[in-house]
């Protein structure tokens, strides 16, 4: 049986590397052209927040809390990668 060779690892991996940074960079660059900034998203989960006080629905509130908390952590760093 006749033994296979391969080429080595070596050999693809510049463009391997190549392809993979420069796929990184296109969706990096089309994250910071998509920059949003979230307050109507956060004005409305205050405004269900609120209602969802008054319901007693206690998992409610946490959960959207947790999302505006998501979506204040999301606009600092578009902020922050822009500049």
């Amino acid at each position: 049986m006749a033994k296979r060779s391969f080429p080595s690892p070596s050999y693809h991996f510049p463009r391997l590397y190549e392809k993979a940074l420069y796929k990184l960079m296109a969706q990096k660059q089309s994250y910071i052209n998509n920059v949003q900034d979230y307050s109507s998203k956060i004005f409305s989960l205050k405004k269900i927040i609120a209602i969802n006080k008054r319901a007693g629905n206690s998992y409610a509130v946490k959960r959207d809390e947790v999302q505006i908390d998501a979506y204040l952590i999301a606009k600092h760093i578009n902020y922050n990668e822009t500049w």
